[in-house]
């Protein structure tokens, strides 16, 4: 029943002293805004790797735009840092319940009025723990289920959206496909048919050519490797 609902994934944690109040007042400040977020703080559990400062856009509390938010691909806003207004679960469609990007989702519908962008709060995002979704569907056929589902949420999104962000989705899905191309873990015959449909300048469909051959490079790198360990 509260005016406000504060997102924080299972694995993840708050490290700001009074993050929640000191948030609420910055959006009571922003009235217009019906979420706001801060940066993280991505911290390796399982390694000695060191944490990276995740999502800190300005040195400064900023508004950013809706078409922000879309080319950032969910990874824009830190799903554990974000506050949004009760009133959005209630304009949530029954798209959201099938797929599989829910804050993304989130993310997006709840920035058309801008998103509240605050420097001082932060959060902890824990990668590479155990049963957490960054280790999680790791087979490739997971992987290409979650791709397929994910580009079919640009096209909700302009359904949703009432058709007026037609071009800025064009290129976040174009931006999404890019990445899926890179993905090592993915064979030429996955990739190809997504290359051949990007729109994109030739000059970075260039720069992605090699990709499409990436699993094969590694694999012959390997070999390689093996071969001259036994010489």
């Amino acid at each position: 029943n509260g005016a406000y609902l504060a997102i924080c994934d299972g694995d993840d944690y708050w490290v700001s002293v009074n993050k929640l109040q000191a948030q609420i007042n910055k959006m009571k400040k922003n009235p217009d805004c019906n979420i706001s977020f801060h940066s993280a703080i991505g911290r390796y559990e399982e390694s000695n790797r060191k944490d990276k400062l995740i999502a800190m856009h300005d040195n400064k509390d900023k508004i950013f735009s809706i078409e922000d938010v879309i080319v950032g691909l969910g990874s824009f806003i830190p799903t554990s840092s974000i506050v949004i207004k009760s009133e959005i679960i209630d304009t949530l469609k029954e798209d959201f319940f099938r797929i599989e990007s829910g804050d993304y989702y989130i993310q997006v519908l709840a920035s058309q009025n801008g998103a509240l962008f605050i420097y001082d709060l932060q959060s902890v995002y824990r990668m590479g723990v155990l049963n957490s979704w960054s280790l999680m569907r790791t087979s490739i056929n997971s992987i290409l289920s979650r791709k397929k589902k994910s580009l079919e949420l640009f096209d909700i999104f302009d359904r949703v959206l009432k058709y007026k962000y037609g071009d800025i989705l064009d290129k976040a899905k174009n931006v999404y496909i890019a990445s899926i191309i890179k993905d090592h873990r993915l064979g030429f015959k996955h990739k190809y048919k997504l290359y051949i449909n990007l729109k994109i300048n030739l000059f970075y469909k260039i720069i992605l050519l090699p990709y499409l051959f990436s699993g094969l490079i590694r694999v012959l790198k390997y070999l390689y490797i093996e071969t001259q360990s036994t010489k």
